[in-house]
């Protein structure tokens, strides 16, 4: 009884420290809104710059084709068998599987939940498939990340190739205990109405709205963390690697270019920064959250928050194995 009674007092001091701790940041957040609205306003526009210019265009074409594939045929048996073994999927989510490999966040997560909501695969697979297939693409990581914050897009492969390879190992670790999938029907499936198809462009381009006011979000959340940090801590490396973390907890972009900045060792920066790309931050997984009902449950929220932590700490070993064979 008396045990009981301290784990219940145990959980609810840690919910009141984490939400006395949310509470402060939020009113932090206002505060520096209103304080400074200059450097709000031309966060914001960044943020929507980069939107118009950068994720949407790259994005978008993607999202869009991979909404209308998850509506007709998957791939070929011959494909679909050894990779569906491999992960316990079933042939449609292989499809998934196939365009995440090659595209950004959170394009996995939102085709687990058009595949969900079509009836083609049922709640435990959509999870577990949007749980790994949300990584940073190789556009932005050799683009973005290596050639213009390291100043070398090979770095930039190589953290494709860690997050990416992380992201399938706990994809494969998933799919040891899962249930085998049941058959979609392949290529005997009708081809969708118009309607179908409208539906999925309409989902589309709903998912790129949803996608837009979360980075402009953290972008400006992330501003303010900075200056916070900036105020609260002395200068110095030890400073400079706690700002850098915590961004990269929040937002990728932002905490990349700050891990990239450090004076340490490249590859202690590599290790980092693959961590950083294989957990993707609380942008992504807010995103991911939002992207459809695949992970719409308590149980779905934590296999997700899960798989991405593994991901980051594989991500992050790998990444530094790689800089010192390679870099």
């Amino acid at each position: 009884m008396n045990t009981c009674r301290l784990s219940r007092k145990l959980r609810y001091r840690r919910h009141s420290v984490g939400g006395l701790i949310a509470l402060l940041l939020l009113w932090g957040f206002v505060s520096f809104a209103l304080r400074d609205a200059a450097l709000l306003a031309k966060t914001v526009e960044d943020a929507l710059s980069l939107c118009i210019r950068q994720v949407i265009p790259v994005l978008f074409p993607i999202a869009a084709a991979g909404g209308l594939l998850t509506t007709l045929a998957p791939p070929p048996r011959f494909l679909c068998r050894p990779i569906g073994r491999l992960f316990r999927l079933s042939d449609p989510s292989v499809g998934v599987l196939l365009i995440a490999l090659v595209s950004g966040f959170p394009i996995g997560a939102m085709l687990a939940s058009r595949l969900l909501e079509a009836g083609r695969i049922d709640r435990e697979e959509s999870s577990r498939l949007a749980a790994y297939t949300n990584n940073a693409s190789a556009a932005f990581l050799t683009g973005c990340v290596g050639a213009g914050f390291f100043g070398s897009s090979r770095l930039g492969w190589i953290l494709w190739i860690a997050s990416t390879s992380a992201a399938l190992m706990v994809g494969g670790w998933m799919g040891r205990r899962a249930p085998r999938p049941a058959a979609d029907g392949g290529s005997t499936r009708p081809l969708p109405s118009p309607g179908e198809l409208a539906q999925a462009l309409k989902a589309t381009g709903l998912g790129m709205l949803n996608l837009t006011a979360f980075v402009v979000f953290f972008a400006v959340f992330c501003a303010f963390l900075k200056q916070s940090l900036i105020a609260l801590l002395p200068s110095g490396a030890i400073a400079d690697s706690v700002s850098a973390i915590t961004l990269a907890i929040f937002e990728i972009t932002g905490g990349l270019s700050a891990i990239a900045r450090l004076s340490a060792p490249l590859p202690l920066r590599m290790a980092l920064a693959g961590a950083a790309a294989g957990f993707g931050g609380l942008s992504v997984f807010l995103q991911c959250m939002a992207a459809g009902g695949a992970l719409q449950m308590e149980s779905a929220e934590k296999r997700l928050f899960t798989a991405r932590l593994a991901i980051g700490v594989l991500s992050g070993i790998l990444a530094l194995l790689l800089t010192l064979l390679l870099g």
